[in-house]
């Protein structure tokens, strides 16, 4: 079976014109600058957020920057959509 796009072509799989010819640059991308502020906070041994001043810090950055009330660091992609579909009141069976 051959998958076509919309303009009609086919798809590099298929034997179609790859969309690029070099690999994707890498990410995510780290300087040394960044890795010293990580490596400082994780030998501090303070890295949860009870014991530790950086995940508050970076919340309160974060809303500074982005022009908002609030901000809250969560640890994924996914926790971030559950909390934003449920601020929404969208749950299960939601329409």
């Amino acid at each position: 079976m051959t998958t076509t796009t919309v303009a009609g072509g086919r798809l590099a799989v298929d034997g179609g014109e790859p969309v690029r010819r070099t690999p994707a640059p890498t990410w995510p991308v780290f300087d040394a600058a960044d890795a010293a502020v990580a490596g400082e906070v994780l030998l501090s041994g303070r890295v949860n957020y009870w014991t530790g001043e950086h995940g508050r810090a970076f919340e309160d950055e974060l809303a500074r920057w982005s022009g908002a009330r609030h901000a809250v660091a969560v640890a994924n992609g996914t926790v971030a959509l559950e909390i934003a579909l449920q601020a929404l009141g969208v749950g299960p069976g939601a329409r």
